[in-house]
């Protein structure tokens, strides 16, 4: 790759992010233009409503915004992904795609629109999206916040999806620019414990994907855990120790802090001294079939808990005594989709 963020061509050509995105390229003066008329029809030579315009009505701004290191499968899978939370809920999209320019005088900006309407299974329903998609070199930053800013919809809420942009990027130009956006959304399992060291102006506006990520599991394990009372699952509970696979350390660092709050709420307030001296670790380990992650309870006596999941079959298992005899729990835990990771990242999360 010539680039990060850009596709080799023949003839040591580039492709921009932007190109492998659908859409009708436009010059940026016509982009609202287009939306204005984009729902309506001639007829007799007027322009009527479309039919399409009322399942179009927007309910927020959603910003995807990638990094210079941001791959083409990446681009693509998130843009996908945006879409179709798009469906469920109607917002315009703004995507913007940085660049190097392979020579300063041919920096500029540059646009695509991409419309569609779906119809659902019903045939009865429908829904209208809309994505403005920006291209810009990577050192224009004033004039990509003008450009955003004109594209916005007035007078609706505005969400930031982050992907591949530096920390070091976005303290330096983007905190001020994000400060008024409902929530700032990334994933540290692609951009690592970064995003988490930032001095963000609203920290409780920041989410991190990972943990929409783990709601099938805690929503498998905990109906499990919540069967026993708080005391049987703490009565001489000595350590907690959660094992990961090296790429899903983020997941295991989101999945250690919901374990221990859970079981810190199992001791009565009188006892908060035997939770400190709960000895909680968190280890890396070689890929081995079948556990993915992997989370031990050591008891001072006969109780013991395993807990593993599974990801590339989807499924759990639970082997205990917790007082109540041997037990071997299997169950399916789906994944969610991206849409879906997104939708309970901007509405659900606390």
């Amino acid at each position: 790759m010539s680039g990060a963020g850009l596709v080799p061509e023949a003839e040591g050509k580039t492709m921009s992010l932007i190109s492998i995105l659908p859409g009708l390229e436009l010059p940026i003066a016509e982009v609202n233009r287009s939306l204005s008329t984009m729902w309506q029809v001639e007829q007799s030579g007027e322009a009527e409503q479309s039919p399409a315009s009322e399942f179009r009505a927007s309910q927020m701004n959603l910003i995807l915004h990638f990094g210079i290191d941001t791959t083409p499968e990446e681009a693509r899978d998130r843009f996908d992904g945006a879409i179709r939370f798009g469906q469920r809920y109607p917002c315009r999209i703004i995507v913007l795609c940085p660049e190097y320019p392979s020579d300063e005088a041919e920096a500029k900006l540059s646009a695509k629109l991409f419309t569609q309407c779906y119809i659902g299974e019903s045939m009865r329903e429908m829904c209208c999206c809309e994505a403005l998609i920006l291209s810009y070199p990577s050192s224009a930053f004033y004039h990509l916040r003008n450009q955003v800013t004109v594209w916005l919809e007035a007078d609706l809420p505005t969400f930031h999806w982050f992907h591949r942009v530096p920390a070091t990027r976005i303290e330096a130009q983007y905190l001020d620019f994000i400060s008024n956006f409902r929530r700032v959304l990334y994933d540290s399992g692609v951009e690592g414990d970064g995003y988490a060291q930032l001095d963000w102006p609203y920290p409780n506006r920041v989410v991190d994907i990972a943990v929409a990520r783990l709601l099938p599991i805690k929503q498998s394990l905990g109906p499990f855990l919540s069967g026993f009372s708080p005391d049987e699952l703490v009565r001489g509970l000595k350590a907690i120790r959660i094992y990961h696979e090296p790429d899903r350390a983020s997941e295991a660092f989101r999945f250690q802090q919901w374990v221990i709050g859970c079981v810190e709420a199992c001791y009565p307030k009188d006892q908060s001294d035997r939770f400190k001296e709960l000895d909680v670790s968190i280890t890396a380990k070689d890929k081995e079939a079948g556990e993915t992650l992997k989370m031990l309870w050591d008891y001072d006596h006969a109780y013991h808990f395993e807990w593993v999941f599974d990801l590339a079959n989807n499924r759990s298992c639970i082997r205990a005594n917790l007082g109540r005899g041997e037990l071997d729990y299997h169950q399916v835990v789906n994944p969610l989709s991206m849409e879906s990771e997104l939708s309970e990242s901007l509405f659900f999360q606390n």
